[in-house]
């Protein structure tokens, strides 16, 4: 009899999924594990690995056990930190559950694991090993997307003439909207690189169609593409954004989508830090803008804890468009090749 899989319950949020991913490529290509998570983020590594892929379509707990509940695995590895997911590994079949002893869960759990890692991928590395999983030697982020993504990526550059042009994906959102530095630096910050001859990549998913369009009106011609506008999947605009020479954004999934296709990236952290999310790239190719305040990494109590300055939380006002500039500056010289 064959040794069943162990079932991976992933993170609900891209970035975080992108971090734990970067230490499962081996278990992976063994075939040791299987991924339970949102329909959109696994199809990230559906690629190559389609047939290790539990998608939930709907959220909940018992979308994600009626899934589980059609396969065999009966050992699972909680990399969320909530109640629900506990619940819903057990109502699935799996009663042999590794994770943190968090949201009063611990009960549930036949292995707890306290991370003592201070970045949250090396914390799911420790949560993975802990529930016997095979991990890379090393994190390092990777996707594997489907058949036909960066055909339509490439096509789609070309039906707006942009090919061969140096772009830069700008990400003005953040699944927190105080995570966000102004929409307004950003600009300015594109408009300086567009002297230079950058057209601009807008990036964003649902819920961001606003902010992007605020900033794609401040560009005008500048912008080669606004992603939230042409509608494209997330496996469709992280292909796009394999096709550009650098990204520039907010602590978000995007940022670690970029580092994940290997593109060069310019992080901008105000409440976050980058000793916890930062990309997972060599020095050599990212560059973290970080206000480096005292209190930062916070609570994100926005408002409560500090007071904003014109709205925006005081760690995010005191970067300024020059500071992401000089960081530009370094990464892309002398320029870049072509991607």
């Amino acid at each position: 009899m064959s040794r069943p899989h162990s079932v991976v319950v992933m993170p609900t949020w891209v970035g975080d999924s992108i971090m734990a991913l970067a230490s499962l490529k081996t278990a992976m290509l063994t075939g040791e594990v299987m991924l339970l998570g949102q329909a959109h983020i696994l199809e990230l590594v559906s690629g190559e690995f389609s047939h290790l892929l539990l998608p939930m379509k709907e959220k909940g707990v018992w979308s994600g056990a009626r899934l589980l509940l059609r396969q065999k695995s009966h050992r699972g590895v909680l990399l969320p930190n909530s109640l629900s997911s506990a619940l819903m590994a057990l109502l699935g079949g799996l009663c042999t559950l590794t994770g943190t002893p968090r949201d009063g869960r611990g009960w549930l759990l036949a292995r707890k694991v306290v991370p003592s890692s201070e970045h949250q991928a090396l914390r799911y590395r420790e949560i993975l090993e802990g529930g016997g999983v095979t991990v890379d030697e090393s994190p390092t982020p990777w996707v594997s997307l489907p058949p036909g993504a960066v055909e339509k990526a490439t096509a789609l550059l070309k039906r707006k003439g942009v090919e061969g042009i140096p772009l830069v994906a700008v990400h003005p959102g953040s699944s927190k909207p105080q995570r966000c530095w102004p929409v307004e630096r950003f600009a300015e910050v594109c408009r300086a690189m567009g002297r230079d001859g950058w057209r601009v990549v807008i990036l964003g998913g649902k819920g961001e169609n606003q902010l992007a369009s605020r900033l794609s009106e401040s560009l005008g011609e500048l912008v080669a593409v606004n992603v939230p506008q042409e509608g494209l999947s997330l496996a469709e605009m992280t292909a796009l954004l394999s096709l550009c020479r650098l990204f520039v954004g907010n602590d978000s999934g995007p940022m670690h989508l970029a580092s994940a296709v290997g593109v060069r990236v310019v992080g901008v952290f105000g409440s976050t830090s980058p000793r916890q999310t930062g990309p997972l790239l060599p020095q050599e190719r990212k560059r973290e803008v970080w206000s480096r305040f005292q209190c930062s990494p916070c609570r994100e109590r926005f408002f409560q804890e500090c007071s904003p300055i014109g709205g925006v939380a005081p760690c995010l006002h005191a970067i300024t468009p020059q500071d992401v500039l000089e960081a530009v500056e370094e990464l892309t010289s002398p320029p870049l090749e072509d991607p």
